[in-house]
């Protein structure tokens, strides 16, 4: 009855360290990854959306919406 129980606690332990290494993964990209899906969703050169639009922030909550990239 021992070895069974330790068998059960072994097969336990190898069942959840497989599903935990299966899991997804947070693959980590770059700034320019972001700027080349930006090129790609919005055909436009992602530098272009630098200093662009209403910033939540500081001075700049009130400001009416430019268009519909800001909303």
């Amino acid at each position: 009855m021992r070895t069974l129980s330790v068998y059960c606690c072994l097969l336990l332990c190898l069942c959840s360290s497989a599903i935990v290494e299966s899991g997804p993964r947070r693959v980590k990209r770059s700034i320019g990854e972001f700027g080349d899906m930006i090129r790609a969703k919005a055909q436009r050169e992602a530098l272009l959306y630098n200093n662009y639009g209403n910033h939540c922030g500081v001075q700049g909550g009130n400001e009416p919406v430019v268009d519909e990239v800001d909303r």
